[in-house]
């Protein structure tokens, strides 16, 4: 008999893609081991175009109904279809629902930077940095899983690593700039007219699925022969394994390029996204701009020409990336749910 689990992710566009993409990559993992999985989501096209085309059940949260008070709803949906655990990828909202929830529910919760006292029954946070670790046990039951061991990747982003042999001095380099899901603050752009000069680099772009600016973005290309626009691939491991250097924000992305061994540079858009890249660099796997409010193109430009010459700090950034995130975390994580499963059974 399969056992149906529950995912409630964060859906709202101005928060980008990382987090769905996360919970999905896990629902994939759940479902190979014979777990009926659903999707509780709030309305929006793009994320229920994948759901279906991944041929997940998903529920959506009727409009009227707002953060404060979905609680309700959810704890209706969990007796109704039977759920055995829901999984909570929610940011800023995740610990004020499973503060509610883990009442009535049995509750996993995935957390990166934003919970501090934590209710539920397991903890996963994946994040580099231990600041994000200290939390306030609310629950005396809670099992907690910290670290980049956790982080939950897609296993192709391991099978697709870099090798050493492949990183090496060229008379051209490939340049990726992938900012993520969405780009409130125009950072693609930003980046874009710093490097896009540079004679001896071709220069790829990801447009994430809620880009504002995505349209413009692909007229203002057609003027360089020198740049490609990606639009929300798939299968992105196979734009970043053509990469020398991916220039990407330090949120989820991240983890990806260091178990791929990709040679980084970064830059932060919010707060909360640049301890973890502050950690990166002191582990030196990436090149770390700091907050995008405080930068200048010319340091960009020089930064890269400067990485693209030294063959020897790449190879380092490349190896050093390997060894902080293993790109196992999401078997140990499903394994961490299955044995949860089993114990409430």
């Amino acid at each position: 008999m399969e056992e149906n689990i529950a995912i409630r992710c964060i859906s709202e566009k101005s928060k980008g893609f990382g987090n769905f993409s996360r919970s999905l990559t896990l629902s994939k993992n759940l479902k190979k081991k014979g777990f009926q999985v659903d999707f509780i989501i709030n309305s929006n096209e793009y994320l229920e175009s994948r759901l279906k085309k991944e041929k997940f059940n998903y529920i959506i949260i009727p409009k009227k109904i707002d953060f404060k008070n979905e609680d309700s709803f959810l704890i209706k949906k969990y007796f109704e279809k039977k759920y055995k655990i829901i999984i909570l990828d929610m940011r800023e909202y995740g610990e004020r629902l499973s503060k509610k929830l883990s009442k009535y529910i049995p509750i996993v919760l995935i957390d990166d930077a934003f919970s501090k006292n934590v209710y539920s029954n397991i903890i996963v946070n994946g994040s580099i940095n231990k600041k994000f670790h200290n939390y306030i046990i609310k629950n005396n039951k809670n099992k907690k899983y910290l670290g980049p061991n956790f982080f939950m990747a897609n296993n192709n982003f391991l099978k697709n690593r870099k090798k050493q042999i492949e990183i090496k001095k060229k008379n051209k380099y490939t340049i990726i700039i992938s900012i993520g899901g969405s780009d409130p603050n125009h950072l693609t752009m930003y980046i874009l007219k710093s490097i896009v000069m540079i004679s001896n680099i071709k220069i790829i772009i990801i447009v994430g699925p809620f880009f504002k600016d995505a349209n413009k973005i692909i007229d203002i290309c057609k003027n360089y022969k020198n740049v490609e626009v990606k639009y929300s691939p798939i299968k992105i491991w196979n734009e970043f394994k053509k990469a020398d250097v991916v220039i990407s924000k330090s949120g989820i992305t991240l983890y990806e390029l260091a178990i791929m061994g990709i040679p980084t540079m970064c830059i932060s858009s919010f707060k909360h996204e640049e301890p973890s890249a502050k950690e990166f660099m002191k582990m030196k796997f990436l090149i770390n701009l700091g907050m995008q409010k405080n930068m200048n193109k010319n340091q960009i430009k020089f930064e890269l020409l400067k990485l693209l010459k030294d063959t020897k700090q790449r190879k380092l950034m490349s190896a050093q990336g390997k060894k902080i995130v293993d790109g196992k975390g999401l078997e140990r994580v499903t394994k961490i749910i299955d044995s949860f499963l089993v114990k409430i059974n």
